[in-house]
C-alpha cells in the first residue's frame, strides 16, 4: 500500500465549489482507499492505496467529485516521496529567502517544457519570483499572496498545464500527515 496526498483545485474558496471533507471521505472510503485523512477545509488528503498509477488515481478521483457533486474540480496527487522532496526544495529556499517574503508551491499536472518555463520567467511579476523543478514551483512572494501575479491562472495559461498551490506551512503539515498515515502498517 502506497501513501499520497491529493490536492484539489479552488475547493471551498470564497463559498464557490463547496466540498464537504466529511463526504469526501467517505466517497474515498467507496474507492477503497485507506486511512483518509484530510487537511484544513481546502482540498488537501492524504490517503493510501493499492494503485501505484498516480494518472489513474487522479482521473478516479476527479470523476468520482464530478459523479457526486457535477464539480470539475483538477486534481493533483503527489506520493509521500515526492512530498517530502517538494519539503527539502522549501526547506533550502527558506534558508535563501528574503526576510520580508513567503513561500508558495504550485504543483503542477505535468513538467512544463522548458520554452514555457522560460516565459513564465520572463514575465513580469513585481518583485515575486519563480522557481520550477519538474513538477513543482517555488514560489517567493514579497506581497500577499492574494495580490501576486504569480496565479494558478497564469501558470496554466502560461506552463499549459494543471495548477494548484499551496502555502509553505501547509506543505509542512501535509508531509507530517503523510509521514504518520505512511507509518500504519497494512
Amino acid at each position: 500500500m502506497k501513501t499520497y496526498v491529493l490536492f484539489l483545485r479552488a475547493v471551498n474558496v470564497g463559498g464557490n465549489n463547496m466540498i464537504k471533507m466529511k463526504d469526501l471521505i467517505v466517497w474515498m472510503e467507496e474507492l477503497k482507499f485507506k486511512n483518509i485523512k484530510t487537511y484544513l477545509q481546502s482540498g488537501n488528503v492524504v490517503f493510501q492505496s493499492f494503485t501505484k498509477a498516480e494518472h489513474e488515481l487522479t482521473q478516479l478521483i476527479a470523476e468520482m467529485i464530478l459523479r457526486k457533486t457535477n464539480l470539475n474540480i483538477a486534481c493533483q496527487i503527489r506520493d509521500v516521496e515526492e512530498i517530502m522532496q517538494i519539503n527539502a526544495l522549501l526547506d533550502r529556499h527558506e534558508s535563501q529567502k528574503s526576510p520580508d517574503s513567503n513561500l508558495f508551491v504550485t504543483l503542477l499536472s505535468e513538467q512544463p517544457s522548458a520554452e514555457n518555463i522560460q516565459k513564465l520567467k520572463e514575465a513580469k511579476t513585481d518583485n515575486d519570483v519563480v522557481y520550477v523543478y519538474g513538477r513543482e514551483a517555488i514560489v517567493e512572494c514579497f506581497q500577499p499572496y492574494h495580490k501576486t501575479k504569480l496565479t494558478n491562472n497564469l501558470f496554466e495559461k502560461m506552463l499549459k498545464v494543471n495548477a494548484t498551490s499551496r502555502n509553505d506551512k501547509t506543505m509542512r503539515a501535509l508531509m507530517k500527515e503523510a509521514e504518520s498515515v505512511n507509518s500504519i502498517i497494512n
